[in-house]
């Protein structure tokens, strides 16, 4: 199975939220590389207020950060933006986390680390052309 290419795959603004900067660069860097444009934010308060400013396709979030958590962040984004797909990363959770996650309407979970055509095919589903 041959992979798309790149000109195929259609450009989303993503944010990525995520307390380690060494994820958050790592995820935007191979993100970009595929075509996306991202931003990173380093907690749910400074990516709910990037949200409120720019128009992004889709938010990629760690689940457990300091303070305000990614599933403050999903319930926050929502309830002011119910259309924006959150998709949470984490890494740890089972499948009754899972399916908590998705009941409070996460677009998708995944396991860190992601393995990038697994990210790159998730985004293609939530996000379609």
């Amino acid at each position: 199975m041959t992979e798309p290419s790149r000109t195929s795959i259609k450009s989303r603004y993503l944010l990525i939220v995520d307390d380690d900067p060494a994820v958050r660069e790592v995820l935007a860097t191979l993100l970009v590389e595929e075509g996306h444009r991202c931003a990173t934010a380093e907690d749910a308060g400074q990516a709910l207020a990037m949200i409120e400013g720019e128009a992004f396709d889709l938010v990629l979030s760690d689940l457990k950060m300091p303070g305000r958590d990614g599933l403050w962040l999903l319930e926050e984004i929502r309830r002011i933006l119910p259309s924006l797909p959150v998709v949470i990363l984490t890494g740890h959770a089972g499948r009754d986390r899972e399916a908590e996650l998705l009941a409070r309407g996460a677009a998708g979970f995944l396991l860190k680390p992601p393995s990038i055509p697994e990210l790159i095919d998730l985004i293609g589903r939530v996000v379609p052309d």
